[in-house]
């Protein structure tokens, strides 16, 4: 069970450091949030502009598609985002973001991998 503090925290680190991966000449909105002790990458699901591949034929349309890209697009950073928490967690020690596999349980308290190596805590990852 994630403590909703918990869960709006990790939400909140992983708006700050989550980067756009989109494509807005083909269409694709997608996002990329990296690992913070592997490195190791997730990719969003890509959502695609429902004006890819649509010309503006004036400057008015075109400032509508420009507003429809705009709120497409922080849909799918919202939901980019939600999606994130499934696989990324909040160490308590260092609060670096750590995925499914840095990402131990502990038998007094989760941590990243890092942190149970430093203070000689044994775990195992999250993603078994």
């Amino acid at each position: 069970m994630v403590i909703r503090g918990c869960r709006d925290a990790l939400k909140e680190m992983i708006g700050k450091i989550i980067q756009d991966d989109s494509d807005r000449e083909k269409g694709n909105i997608r996002f990329l949030v990296r690992c913070g002790s592997c490195g190791e990458v997730w990719h969003s699901e890509p959502v695609h502009f429902t004006k890819a591949g649509v010309t503006a034929v004036s400057e008015n349309k075109r400032i509508v598609y420009d507003a429809m890209w705009k709120r497409e697009w922080e849909l799918a950073r919202w939901i980019a985002i939600d999606r994130a928490t499934r696989f990324f967690n909040l160490c308590p020690i260092c609060h670096n973001l750590s995925c499914e596999k840095c990402f131990l349980v502990c038998d007094t308290i989760d941590m990243c991998a890092e942190c149970a190596r430093r203070l000689g805590e044994k775990g195992s990852p999250v993603e078994s």
